[in-house]
């Protein structure tokens, strides 16, 4: 892959940011999809990751008391596997490390296959518990899965 470079996101990457989140999460509603009463979850600060100028890339994230928590983690479905998630999650560790934050988390659905994605990522799983927020067609509950990646 050409050279990778991931930054904050600028005003003017917010509206490719956006959509290529929406065009990555599309994908995950064959295994869940958000209550009508779930909340949207389109704020915080936000990673790109970019390759010759094309936004390939982005990460929400939110600065907590003893952690950054990421959201929304999405790779253009034709970058995927290159390493564009791994370095948006290296870019955090060095945020939280200079915040003095010992970890990242996030929440995934069991039910898409992205818990061994963010296990190779170097994440572990903390708690499980049903979606209440979220729903499935064929009537089976969808497992929230809380993970967590110390940083050095």
């Amino acid at each position: 892959m050409d050279r990778l470079i991931v930054r904050a996101a600028s005003l003017a990457d917010l509206a490719a940011a956006e959509s290529l989140a929406r065009a990555a999460f599309e994908e995950l509603r064959r295994f869940y999809r958000p209550k009508d009463s779930a909340p949207a979850t389109s704020s915080g600060l936000r990673l790109v990751a970019e390759v010759d100028g094309r936004l390939v890339g982005t990460v929400l994230y939110e600065i907590e008391s003893d952690h950054v928590h990421l959201r929304g983690l999405a790779v253009d479905s034709r970058y995927r596997r290159l390493g564009v998630a791994r370095s948006l999650v290296e870019h955090l560790s060095g945020l939280a490390t200079a915040a003095e934050l010992p970890a990242l988390s996030l929440y995934t659905i069991k039910q898409t296959g992205n818990v061994a994605v963010f296990e190779r990522l170097g994440f572990r799983t903390v708690h499980e518990e049903a979606a209440s927020w979220a729903t499935r067609d064929n009537g089976e509950q969808p497992i929230d899965v809380t993970m967590q990646k110390p940083v050095s």
